[in-house]
């Protein structure tokens, strides 16, 4: 890991800048495939009930659960951090 160093320096003063610099927060791979973010910021997800049992939905049922819905108010704080910087 290369650090950035100002001439003349401590020891001392280097570790305080380290310390003062956030982590980067890395992306969960299983969140970014199940979840995905609007040009407007909402985050979307997948629908429910689309895995059996599809003879019996219409057309239209099945065309509308394909669009996918927005994720639930309670979760997008959790997901958004699972999802880490770069999304």
């Amino acid at each position: 890991m290369t650090t950035l160093v100002r001439p003349g320096a401590s020891p001392a003063s280097l570790c305080e800048e380290q310390n003062r610099i956030m982590p980067k927060l890395k992306t969960r791979k299983t969140a970014a495939k199940r979840f995905k973010i609007t040009a407007t910021g909402k985050l979307m997800r997948r629908s429910t009930k689309l895995n059996h049992l599809m003879r019996k939905k219409s057309g239209g049922t099945k065309r509308h659960l394909i669009k996918g819905s927005e994720l639930f108010k309670g979760d997008e704080k959790r997901i958004s951090r699972m999802l880490g910087e770069g999304h």
